[in-house]
């Protein structure tokens, strides 16, 4: 696309953006070269600080000679040691400077030093001993006397000696540091020019943004002038004028082509009258209103060649496939959070499909390796492997490359959408899962060959939908906040699995506000947001819609870092949450569906041996052990007790086999 042809909208964004882009880089190239000079001073005076105090250091070792004051002059001679100590430290610690030679010949004069204190600490230099006199002229008074046997002027000898020796030492460090403190000046100066210069060149940098920006801004004035003049001058010339574009262009036409020639249509603005004369004069045959719809149209230009105004036919209706053609097809469900593990499997249960559960993405895709499923439902947050590792995983097996997999997840935006397609997903179906969507789906996307009536497919076996008598009426449930209504459309009306779904939620989400909590405050974000959003999947699923809002808001305050909303809105569900759930665990369970309409109760089998046919579909891991367990749950409370029953339901609900199977095989 030319530059020309861009829009006055887009060339302003332009502009913007470059005006934009050169403050940024305006903004950081001085912040930089601030920082770099500020630096490259702190360097410099940080050499020069410990210059300064070496010569200190070195002018009151030389007082300890000179002054009559030894006791006051070993005050100031030992504040110079601990000043240039602290000096060193601070050296060491400025990059780039090389100081490797400083602590090591630092650390020989503090032997020194140490070595002259020690000396000093004799009493006889205590105070009174010297008489007013320096340690130069007790020295040079020894040596006349020729005293050697007296100790005091061999102690002065010794401390003379000793600090003569120091007083060589640090001028070999005050060489150093000179020349150390010569060289970054030299550097110091040269960084110092380069900042000016690239200050400069900062400035004419941003000088040249500028133009470029006031630059396109003119053009896009002057853009907006032309169109602006254009639009008054089409205003000026009327419809029913010869010089008006549009009738120009059909008379040229009428006149250029042959007979019979083509018929024009007028395209005008809503509410534009159009003169009479136009259509008179033959240039044009028929108007239509924009904007233009198929409609107008499908009735336009049939009357342009008969004259017969043709309605428009009825739209076409499109007749779904028969939801029965996909019953007794094997699907793999991959779903970690046990409310959308129950509705999901509540659906295609009823649906008549065969369906095999993985927890996690590791889990499915070890099943994919090992078996074959016309269609697979994977959820995309999930612990271990997620559902996007798991679906490129799967595509890379020899029998994955076909298989249809659809994406189950709450998040409905269009880059997570995106996101699943690009893991090699086939569609998406958005939670809360709505039934006929999900039917509509399994029959868009299972192969040809699946869906081809099969009349060999097994029948509903004992205990399905098909079978089972109409469950019976429940207790009105009414909990603020809970859509009872869109709760039960998600698992087709059926009370006893809405309300048993209802304890899965009370169940599983019971500490999901402490686990939040203690996730948040150990800044471990991931699997915040991963609990927050299996939190919002399984409210929805129930139809806890304000729950289910702030679990959303909960996800996308984790995911953007917004700490304060994450808390506040945790805030929010710490109330919210246990008050529903405390209102689900007060329901009073619904009365458990009786047998067919006359069939007598002596028709049901004993209880032991429900409890041995349980037990079997226990040991095999059959997921019909749910639907056995609902249907026989008065004689299995009879047979094991109420405690007992419940807990081998509340195993069985959330898929722990063997944990159910031993309660069993401890009541026998």
């Amino acid at each position: 696309m030319g530059f020309n042809q861009l829009s006055i909208r887009t060339l302003a964004l332009y502009g913007f953006g470059l005006l934009i882009l050169g403050a940024l880089i305006s903004g950081a190239s001085v912040a930089y070269l601030v920082f770099d000079h500020d630096a490259i001073v702190a360097r410099q005076r940080t050499v020069d600080d410990a210059y300064k105090s070496v010569l200190a250091l070195k002018y009151h070792t030389e007082r300890l000679l000179s002054t009559p004051e030894l006791i006051k002059q070993r005050e100031r001679w030992e504040k110079s040691v601990s000043d240039f100590e602290h000096r060193l430290g601070d050296l060491t610690q400025a990059p780039p400077v090389e100081v490797e030679a400083l602590p090591a010949d630092w650390h020989l004069i503090r032997g020194e030093i140490d070595d002259i204190e020690r000396q000093l600490d004799n009493p006889l230099f205590g105070e009174g001993k010297l008489m007013e006199k320096s340690l130069l002229r007790r020295f040079g008074e020894g040596l006349n006397a020729s005293a050697s046997g007296d100790d005091y002027v061999a102690a002065v000898r010794t401390l003379v000696n000793a600090i003569d020796f120091l007083q060589q030492r640090q001028d070999f460090l005050l060489d150093d540091l000179y020349a150390l403190n010569t060289r970054i000046r030299q550097e110091s100066e040269g960084q110092l020019q380069r900042t000016q210069h690239l200050l400069i060149a900062v400035a004419l940098l941003s000088f040249l943004a500028l133009t470029l920006f006031a630059a396109a801004m003119f053009y896009l004035i002057r853009r907006s002038e032309q169109q602006l003049l254009g639009i008054r001058d089409n205003l000026q010339h009327p419809l029913d004028e010869p010089e008006f574009a549009g009738m120009h262009t059909a008379e040229h036409t009428r006149r250029s082509v042959a007979s019979p020639a083509p018929k024009n249509i007028l395209t005008a603005a809503p509410g534009l009258e159009v003169a009479p004369d136009l259509l008179q004069r033959g240039a044009i045959d028929g108007v239509l209103d924009e904007p233009i719809t198929p409609s107008s149209l499908h009735d336009t230009v049939p009357e342009l060649g008969s004259g017969v105004h043709t309605p428009a036919p009825p739209p076409a209706t499109s007749k779904l496939p028969d939801p029965g053609r996909i019953k007794g097809r094997r699907i793999l469900l991959v779903e970690d959070d046990v409310v959308n593990q129950e509705v999901a499997l509540e659906l295609l249960h009823d649906a008549g499909l065969v369906v095999d559960l993985a927890e996690d993405g590791q889990i499915a895709l070890d099943m994919a390796r090992s078996g074959s499923y016309d269609l697979i439902l994977m959820d995309v947050q999930m612990p271990r492997m997620d559902g996007l590792t798991a679906s490129r995983e799967i595509r890379r097996l020899p029998n994955g490359g076909q298989v249809p997999i659809l994406a189950m997840t709450a998040n409905a935006f269009a880059d997570d959408r995106q996101a699943c397609l690009a893991a090699g997903m086939n569609d998406h179906v958005a939670k809360p899962v709505d039934p006929q969507t999900l039917i509509n789906a399994l029959l868009q996307w299972l192969p040809a060959s699946v869906c081809a009536a099969d009349d060999s497919a097994p029948a509903a076996g004992p205990g399905t939908a098909s079978e089972s008598p109409p469950p019976p009426a429940a207790e009105p449930i009414a909990i603020e906040g809970l859509d009872v209504a869109a709760g039960l459309k998600i698992v087709s009306g059926k009370a006893a699995a809405y309300q048993r779904i209802l304890r899965l939620f009370a169940d599983s989400q019971a500490n999901t506000v402490e686990q939040l909590h203690e996730l948040l405050t150990q800044q471990r974000y991931p699997e915040a947001e991963r609990i927050a959003h299996t939190l919002k999947g399984s409210a929805g699923n129930i139809g806890a819609m304000e729950i289910r809002q702030l679990a959303a808001d909960l996800e996308q305050a984790i995911k953007h870092g917004a700490g304060e909303s994450s808390v506040d809105i945790l805030t929010r569900l710490s109330d919210e949450l246990p008050r529903l759930i405390e209102a689900i665990r007060a329901i009073k369970p619904a009365a458990p569906a009786s047998g067919p309409a006359g069939s007598p109760q002596s028709a049901q089998p004993a209880p032991q041996q429900i409890v041995q046919h349980l037990q079997f579909l226990l040991e095999t891991a059959d997921m019909a052990a749910r639907r056995y367990f609902e249907q026989h749950h008065q004689a299995l409370s009879a047979a094991l007790g109420q405690a007992t029953a419940e807990a081998v339901g509340l195993d069985i609900s959330q898929f722990r086999y063997d944990e159910a199977l031993a309660r069993l095989r401890q009541e026998k």
